[in-house]
C-alpha cells in the first residue's frame, strides 16, 4: 500500500481529534478536582504541542463537573494576554462555581513565570467576592505540566 503525505497527515489529524474527544469524555460529568490524572491528560492532548501560547479556562459547576472548556486567548510563541474582567464575566454567564486555568508554554518548559503567578492571584481576587473558586492554574508543555497549587504558588 502506498500512502501519500496528505493522506497520512489527514489520518493523523483525525486520530488526534478522536483522542481529544475520548479524553474529554473522561472528564465530562466527573469531578475534575478529584480526577486530576484525566484533567492532565486532557490538557496535554489539547495544549502541550501548540506552536503558540493559548490560555484555556475550564468552568466547573458546584460539584466540580465540567460545564465548558474555552480558549480565552491565543497569543504568540511566548505570551497570551487575558483580561480578568472577561474571564470572570464568562464564569458568571455560565453559572460557574469554580475555574481551572491552563495555558501552554511552547518552549517546552512548564516552569511558571512570575506573570503566571500574578495573573492567577488577580483572577482569584476578582473571583472570591463572587463565590467563584479558582482551583488551580496548570502550565502545560511538551516536557510536562506544573500545577501552581501543587507547588505552593497559589
Amino acid at each position: 500500500m502506498v500512502c501519500d503525505g496528505a493522506a497520512v497527515s489527514a489520518a493523523l489529524a483525525s486520530f488526534a481529534e478522536t483522542m481529544r474527544e475520548v479524553l474529554a469524555c473522561r472528564v465530562e460529568d466527573r469531578p475534575l478536582v478529584s480526577n486530576s490524572a484525566a484533567l492532565h491528560d486532557l490538557l496535554r492532548a489539547q495544549m502541550a504541542f501548540l506552536p503558540r501560547e493559548e490560555v484555556r479556562a475550564l468552568f466547573l459547576d458546584a460539584r466540580n463537573r465540567l460545564i465548558r472548556s474555552e480558549v480565552m486567548a491565543r497569543g504568540t510563541i511566548d505570551a497570551a494576554a487575558i483580561h480578568v474582567r472577561e474571564l470572570i464575566h464568562r464564569a458568571l454567564d455560565l453559572g460557574s462555581a469554580a475555574i481551572i486555568l491552563a495555558h501552554n508554554h511552547p518552549s517546552g518548559d512548564p516552569t511558571p513565570s512570575a506573570h503566571d503567578v500574578s495573573l492567577t492571584r488577580a483572577v482569584m481576587s476578582a473571583a472570591a467576592p463572587l463565590n467563584i473558586t479558582v482551583h488551580d492554574h496548570v502550565v502545560v508543555a511538551r516536557d510536562g505540566q506544573v500545577s501552581l497549587r501543587a507547588v505552593g504558588l497559589i
